[in-house]
């Protein structure tokens, strides 16, 4: 059986529910940055990954 925990939440527990939600959604994206910077650098090598990192943010940057 669901819980009907959120048919009784007070209105001022609902502001917090935008940033704990965000906190939540937001690490599995997380953790999957993570895992591919990590198996990037693997591959390319740490100096190879910063460069890239370093022209990507530049173009970005430029593009702003």
């Amino acid at each position: 059986m669901k819980s009907r925990a959120y048919q009784t939440t007070p209105t001022p527990v609902l502001d917090l529910l935008p940033s704990l939600l965000t906190t939540k959604t937001n690490r599995p994206l997380n953790e999957a940055s993570g895992a591919v910077t990590s198996k990037l650098k693997e591959l390319l090598g740490i100096a190879e990954f910063e460069e890239a990192v370093s022209k990507i943010r530049g173009v970005r940057s430029a593009l702003e």
